[in-house]
């Protein structure tokens, strides 16, 4: 009798030791498998594409001074003045070494724009002192100027203008205009001023691409 509860015993204590070797908390369900490297990588964000280049075949100009540089849409049209030079109308301005007229309605590029030329984009750099050969300012005009603001341009800081015309240029020579965007710069004892002008019958409104020339392109030296 004794023999048996024995063996009794130590049956109940191999089963007990059989059913606990997994340890305390253990469960009869089977562990999740470890999530493989190709799954971790296809929930990972794509990379943002990078944003296209505005003036992607745009074209580099230097002015024949070296005193600036700018890049433009290659459909339109430049014409810069001689520096120092007689201009068609046959006067000669030396207080405005570089005038360069842009845009897609300018002249051909061979020559100056006559004098009455209304150019969408004119670009000039006079002395400090000298005042550049700017279009009619909006008080004459019948404009409604905004608020400046301040940008900087190539390290300079300058003064963005954005002029409306909501009856047109008032005695004004040209076409009538419906915007006028002016940019001022002063820097190395000159006055850099950049205009554009979106007029009555234009094909298109350049000021996108015309702020984009100025604010990313615009260089105060050709070098």
């Amino acid at each position: 009798m004794a023999h048996r509860l024995l063996l009794a015993l130590v049956a109940s204590t191999a089963l007990s030791a059989c059913g606990s070797a997994a340890g305390p908390g253990s469960s009869s369900t089977a562990a999740s498998p470890t999530p493989s490297l190709a799954s971790t990588a296809s929930s990972a964000p794509a990379s943002a594409s990078p944003s296209p280049d505005p003036t992607a075949g745009w074209l580099s100009h230097s002015s024949l001074s070296g005193e600036l540089a700018f890049r433009y849409e290659s459909a339109w049209r430049l014409a810069e003045c001689d520096p120092n030079g007689r201009y068609p109308w046959g006067t000669t301005s030396p207080a405005i070494p570089t005038a360069i007229f842009l845009g897609s309605a300018s002249q051909s590029p061979t020559q100056c724009p006559p004098e009455n030329e209304s150019p969408e984009i004119l670009i000039t750099s006079a002395l400090a002192t000298q005042t550049p050969n700017a279009t009619p300012g909006p008080s004459a005009c019948g404009g409604r100027p905004g608020a400046a603001q301040t940008v900087s341009v190539d390290g300079v800081v300058g003064t963005r203008l954005e002029v409306t015309f909501p009856t047109g240029y008032q005695g004004c020579i040209g076409v009538a205009v419906i915007r006028q965007v002016d940019y001022t710069f002063n820097t190395a004892g000159r006055t850099y001023a950049i205009g554009y002008a979106y007029r009555q019958g234009d094909a298109s409104d350049l000021t996108s691409e015309f702020d984009v020339l100025v604010q990313q392109t615009f260089r105060f030296s050709a070098g």
